[in-house]
């Protein structure tokens, strides 16, 4: 006597034997993890790199995937390698995980679970393979080798989709937007010493700033994380500006001398709420002195919404 199951529920067996021979394991099977940093770089960036990376990101880890990210810590390591092959190497293996959270943004943010509710641990390791590339994602890959823009023809959507996926665990959303704040200190110290120092050459580190603040912040709305780290254009905006006037030593005049105190110009973390938006506009019009200056805050805004936005 045969049987056979309803039109239906053979679809719905056939699916399910479809997705497990995609990941290469049944869904009650851990995936098999690479033994070494050669064999997962061979993983990542052969052909079925994307395979490796669905199985190990869908699968429900009992450790919330911290033997995989284990096996992808040596990345960040790498990334600094004073061998140019070996952080090549790193490089190339950072941006097919970067490319993988990018094309899959949808699934892995707005799946139930999602993934850093399934395997926060992973999620962590993702950050942290990931953070070395930040700005390389953008286009400015000073310090790193190997890793491609993600960031194309003014569309900056991959790389939010990128912070997106990594915000929907809180501790590697903030631990990541850390790191990109650390590096947007950076390009604003490169930008004010460019403009304070004659004759130095034109610095692109305002622009750069503008453009990470605003992938993480469009990052932090994708994931609808409201617990991660973020800032407001405005937030961004004033620290930007306050971090080259800084530099340019100005005394009170046009900066009312309540925005000084014995160390200079005070941070905006140091000025009171109620008086935050006369802060702003007078380091706007201190900045307006230089038409160049100026111009390069008109543009941060610009620059910042678009990245917030996706471009």
């Amino acid at each position: 006597m045969s049987f056979r199951l309803p039109g239906a529920l053979r679809a719905l067996v056939v699916v399910a034997a479809l997705v497990a021979a995609l990941v290469g394991c049944s869904p009650d099977t851990a995936p098999p993890l690479p033994a070494d940093a050669t064999a997962a770089y061979q993983k990542l960036t052969a052909g079925d790199g994307k395979n490796f990376l669905d199985s190990i990101s869908s699968y429900e880890w009992q450790d919330d995937g911290t033997a995989a990210a284990t096996a992808l810590a040596w990345i960040a390591s790498d990334a600094a390698a004073s061998d140019p092959d070996a952080a090549a190497r790193a490089g190339h293996a950072a941006h097919a995980i970067a490319t993988y959270l990018s094309d899959h943004e949808s699934m892995l943010v707005g799946g139930a679970p999602n993934i850093g509710q399934r395997n926060p641990a992973l999620v962590r390791g993702y950050a942290a393979a990931l953070a070395p590339f930040q700005g390389a994602m953008l286009g400015y890959p000073a310090g790193v080798r190997g890793f491609d823009p993600l960031a194309t023809n003014g569309r900056y959507s991959a790389v939010r989709n990128v912070f997106a996926a990594i915000d929907t665990d809180t501790q590697a959303g903030t631990d990541f937007t850390r790191a990109a704040y650390d590096k947007v200190a950076e390009y604003l110290h490169q930008y004010a010493a460019a403009v304070t120092s004659p004759g130095a050459p034109a610095s692109t580190g305002l622009a750069a700033s503008a453009y990470l603040s605003g992938v993480v912040e469009g990052g932090a709305e994708a994931a609808k994380n409201n617990d991660v780290l973020r800032r407001t254009v405005v937030e961004s905006r004033d620290l930007a500006a306050y971090t080259v006037a800084a530099q340019m030593h100005p005394s009170p005049g046009i900066i009312s001398s309540e925005f000084f105190d014995r160390e200079g110009l005070k941070a905006p973390n140091h000025v009171p709420e109620r008086d935050l938006q006369s802060y702003s506009d007078q380091l706007r019009q201190f900045l307006n002195q230089n038409v160049t200056v100026g111009q390069a805050f008109v543009d941060y805004y610009q620059q910042y919404q678009s990245a917030l936005s996706g471009g």
